[in-house]
């Protein structure tokens, strides 16, 4: 029962995206979907993953896994702010990682064209500490 809930809440959270009514914006859908997931690199895969199958889009994947500057800008890099989402995955979003690699994406999305009420729309999360990711500005 616990599997099945689980899998239930990824796929509501999942739904309106594939239905694209989480459009990136009126104009805009989503073509790419960042994976941010530090420490358990491998679970972090699996649970995006599973939203990836669960989305049904041909969605660009891509997998953040580490604070390295240069696997940043590469994964970054021929992105556009206005159809990215990206997805945290942090068990207490609290750790150092978390907290620098969620600065330097942000500070990203500003800085080529995204806007501070846009970043509601392109960072999601799954974590156990609603609160936190919260103060930093996703809604829960």
């Amino acid at each position: 029962p616990e599997v099945q809930n689980t899998l239930n809440r990824m796929k509501e959270f999942a739904g309106p995206y594939a239905a694209n009514n989480g459009k990136a914006s009126a104009k805009k859908t989503y073509t790419d979907v960042v994976s941010v997931g530090i420490g358990a690199r491998t679970l972090a895969q699996i649970g995006i993953s599973i939203v990836k199958i669960l989305l049904e889009q041909a969605f660009n994947f891509h997998y953040l896994a580490n604070i390295d500057g240069s696997h940043l800008v590469g994964t970054l890099h021929g992105l556009s702010p206005e159809t990215t989402l990206f997805i945290v995955q942090s068990k207490s979003f609290n750790t150092l990682e978390t907290l620098k690699n969620n600065s330097a994406w942000s500070e990203w999305f500003l800085h080529n064209g995204g806007s501070q009420a846009g970043l509601v729309r392109h960072f999601s999360a799954m974590t156990a500490n609603a609160a936190k990711a919260k103060a930093f500005g996703i809604v829960e």
